[in-house]
């Protein structure tokens, strides 16, 4: 479900697939943590 928002308001056009996927692991070791 975040990941979907996040993809959304994130296009790719702008910041390229690198950057999604450092973006996406980073958020997911944020909620590792809690």
């Amino acid at each position: 479900m975040a990941l979907h928002a996040f993809k959304v308001f994130t296009p790719d056009i702008f910041l390229g697939k690198n950057w999604e996927e450092h973006k996406i692991k980073e958020l997911m070791g944020k909620e590792e943590k809690q």
